[in-house]
């Protein structure tokens, strides 16, 4: 679950102990779009001060962390606005995976998995955290 509002500590360990009482994993979702860019310290101590807790979702033994838009974490980002193959390339193939919020329609539509289909397509293999 994607924990990205509330950035003083009481709100992050009240989520973490409500997470933690009902088996949840949450990672910490970094919005560099709707609050600008994190300064790096902050990233990686709000990182570092979590990742033990059990409710911190952890990918291969690292700390989990996304971010909508642009540390020594997994690192899957939101860079949806450019769709997948694109995604791949910027910031010079950093992304380990990505992770798309095109879960729900735009407008009076329906959904298909044309979307996830193209993360799986231009990935190869890395993983993709899809939304439901």
């Amino acid at each position: 679950m994607a924990y990205n509002e509330g950035i003083d500590s009481i709100s992050i360990d009240r989520a973490s102990v409500a997470a933690e009482s009902k088996n949840l994993k949450l990672f910490f979702s970094f919005d560099y779009a709707g609050r600008g860019r994190w300064p790096r310290a902050a990233v990686i101590s709000t990182t570092l001060n979590y990742k033990d807790r059990s409710a911190h979702f952890r990918y291969n033994g690292q700390p989990f962390a996304s971010t909508f838009e642009v540390t020594g974490c997994f690192f899957v980002l939101d860079w949806s606005f450019v769709g997948a193959k694109a995604a791949m390339s910027l910031a010079d193939g950093v992304a380990d995976g990505l992770f798309s919020w095109a879960a729900w329609p735009w407008g009076p539509q329906n959904m298909d998995t044309y979307v996830d289909g193209s993360y799986l397509q231009y990935l190869y293999g890395k993983p993709y955290m899809m939304p439901v």
